[in-house]
C-alpha cells in the first residue's frame, strides 16, 4: 500500500470491449495490448500538507483524485481522499473539496471509515462494510449546507494468477471485485442547491505485492444488472503519448544480439496512423534485407556480415507528422557462433594434406574467423569462411590458399565465441 511521500505513475484509457470474465484460481490474465490516452502521478501527502486543515490523525495520507468533478453549480474542485494504512486494512477516512460557488477549503472525517481493503487478502475471502462522512459547508465560519456521502461496499477476491500489461508481465497478483452501492447527496441552503444521486460502482483490481496501486484497474457502473466500464487505469512508465492524427514511432526486435549471418526480425510497434516506413541502420557493415522485405517494410528481416554495434532508427510517416525513434547500439553483431563441443562433426577441412587449396566446410550459419599457425605457434595465415544455411541455400565451401605455405605440420582453428575448432593439417 501506498505511504506518504510515493509518487506512482499510472496511465488511462477507455476500452468498452474489455474482458473481465476470466477468472479463478491460477489465471493468466493478458492485457499488454491496452492503449495509452493519459497519463497521471498519484501523489501521496502528509494530510496536513493538504489544502485541508482537519486532524484525521498523524498517519493518514492525502491523494488528489481530481481537479474538478461535476459541473456548474454542482462542481467540486481539488479533490482529496484521506487513507489510513494499518496492518488490518487500508481504509478511506476523510475528504476534501472546494466548492465552485464557494472557493474555500472544506473537510470531513469518515465517521465510519471506508474498508477499501481488509487484510489479509487470500482467494475468496469475502468482506462486506458500510461507510459515511459528512463535510459541513460553512463560509466564514457560518455553517450554510452539507455534503454526505454513505453507503456499503462488498469485495471478493475472486481470481489469483499472474497478469501482463504495457508495464510489466507475468506479474503475481489477486483480483478483487467491489461493488460499491452508495448514495451521495449535497445541500447548499443560500444557493437554493438541493441535489442526491444513489450510484452503484464496480471496480475491479490487480493487486501485486510489488506495486503500491494496482496493475490494472477497470472502474465502471452497473446500468439494469450490465457492467459498464469506465475509466481503465494501470501502472505505468512515462511514455510519449501520440496526439490525434499523429503517430509515435516505436519497434522492438527479437533478437538484439545476433551471430553474423543470422536472420533477425524486427516489430515496428508504432502508435497511431502511419502510411510509410522507413528504417536506417548505421554500423560497421551495411545489413542484407531478407525473405523479400526491405528498408521501407513493416517488418523487416535483416542479416550482417560485419561483427559490431549497429544504431536503428525507424521513421514512422503519418497523416499529419512523422516520428523518428533511434536506438543507439541497439543490435551488437557477433562474429562465429560459439562452436559447441557436439557440433564439431559438422565442420570439415579437406583435402587433408593440402597442396595449393584448403577448403573449409561449415554447416551451421555464419561468418567465421580462422587461423593458421605453424609448430612455433606464428599465425602464417587468418581470415574469414562462410557457413552454410539451413534453409537450402547454401555457400559453396569456403577456400584457403596455401601453396606459398612451406610443407609440413599446421595447426588450422576456427574461433567462436564460447569455444574452437581445432584441426592438424599437413601442407605438401
Amino acid at each position: 500500500m501506498p505511504s506518504s511521500g510515493d509518487t506512482i505513475r499510472y496511465s488511462t484509457t477507455v476500452d468498452p470491449t474489455i474482458d473481465l470474465s476470466t477468472t479463478g484460481a491460477n489465471t493468466t490474465w493478458d492485457f499488454t495490448d491496452l492503449s495509452l490516452q493519459s497519463q497521471g502521478l498519484n501523489e501521496y501527502k502528509d494530510s496536513w500538507k493538504t489544502p485541508y486543515i482537519l486532524n484525521f490523525g498523524f498517519t493518514a495520507i492525502g491523494l488528489k483524485v481530481a481537479d474538478t468533478i461535476g459541473s456548474g453549480e454542482l462542481q467540486l474542485k481539488n479533490v482529496y481522499t484521506f487513507f489510513n494504512k494499518k496492518s488490518s486494512a487500508f481504509e478511506s477516512v476523510g475528504i476534501g473539496f472546494q466548492y465552485a460557488a464557494l472557493p474555500l477549503p472544506q473537510a470531513g472525517k469518515h465517521s465510519d471509515p471506508d474498508r477499501v481493503y481488509k487484510f489479509p487478502l487470500t482467494y475468496q475471502d469475502r468482506d462486506t462494510d458500510t461507510y459515511a462522512v459528512t463535510v459541513p459547508i460553512s463560509i466564514g465560519g457560518f455553517p450554510v449546507g452539507k455534503l454526505i456521502r454513505s453507503g456499503t461496499r462488498t469485495s471478493i477476491v475472486d481470481g489469483w494468477g499472474k497478469i501482463s500489461t504495457p508495464y510489466k508481465s507475468n506479474v503475481n497478483c489477486i483480483r478483487i471485485v467491489s461493488v460499491i452501492d452508495s448514495y451521495d447527496s449535497i445541500n447548499i441552503s443560500t444557493l437554493n442547491v438541493d441535489f442526491a444521486l444513489p450510484t452503484k460502482t464496480v471496480e475491479y483490481k490487480w493487486l501485486s505485492v510489488d506495486e503500491k496501486i494496482p496493475m490494472l484497474e477497470v472502474t465502471g457502473t452497473e446500468v439494469a444488472g450490465n457492467f459498464v466500464p469506465g475509466q481503465i487505469r494501470y501502472r505505468d512508465i512515462p511514455r510519449k503519448i501520440t496526439p490525434p492524427g499523429g503517430v509515435t514511432a516505436l519497434f522492438t526486435c527479437n533478437n538484439t544480439q545476433p551471430l553474423t549471418g543470422e536472420v533477425i526480425t524486427f516489430t515496428n510497434q508504432s502508435e497511431g496512423f502511419q502510411n510509410d516506413y522507413t528504417w536506417i541502420v548505421n554500423g560497421p557493415g551495411t545489413p542484407t534485407y531478407e525473405n523479400g522485405t526491405s528498408a521501407n517494410s513493416e517488418n523487416p528481416q535483416m542479416s550482417f556480415t560485419d561483427p559490431g554495434d549497429y544504431d536503428v532508427t525507424l521513421i514512422a510517416d503519418g497523416i499529419l507528422e512523422d516520428d523518428t525513434l533511434t536506438k543507439s547500439a541497439y543490435i551488437t553483431v557477433k562474429r562465429g557462433a560459439g562452436i559447441e563441443e557436439g557440433h564439431l562433426q559438422l565442420i570439415r577441412v579437406f583435402p587433408n594434406p593440402a597442396f595449393s587449396t584448403l577448403n573449409v566446410d561449415i554447416k551451421t550459419p555464419g561468418i567465421y574467423e580462422y587461423r593458421i599457425t605453424d609448430i612455433l605457434g606464428a599465425t602464417v595465415r587468418s581470415g574469414y569462411v562462410n557457413g552454410k544455411h539451413f534453409s537450402g541455400f547454401a555457400y559453396e565451401p569456403s577456400e584457403i590458399f596455401i601453396e606459398d605455405l612451406a610443407p609440413g605440420s599446421y595447426n588450422f582453428e576456427i574461433i567462436g565465441d564460447l569455444s574452437k575448432f581445432n584441426r592438424t593439417i599437413i601442407k605438401k
